[in-house]
């Protein structure tokens, strides 16, 4: 029988797999899921940076429009 597991390129057999290649294949997925989960971490840091710096430029934006008018 074969198994297959989501967001992944292996696949392992059992039962007369060894139990390491069922071990490498789960630690495979292990890793995979980790690094999916860093990226998505990044996408929202870089998202929340975005809305800081655009808030900061409109902050910027209003000193000076009122530093203009004194």
């Amino acid at each position: 029988m074969c198994f297959t597991t989501k967001n992944t390129d292996f696949s392992y057999w059992t039962p007369g797999a060894s139990s390491n290649n069922v071990f490498v294949a789960l630690k495979r997925q292990q890793i995979q899921q980790h690094y999916f989960r860093m990226i998505e971490q990044k996408k929202i840091i870089a998202a929340a940076n975005s809305a800081y710096l655009k808030n900061l430029t409109s902050l910027e934006s209003l000193i000076n429009q009122n530093y203009a008018k004194s």
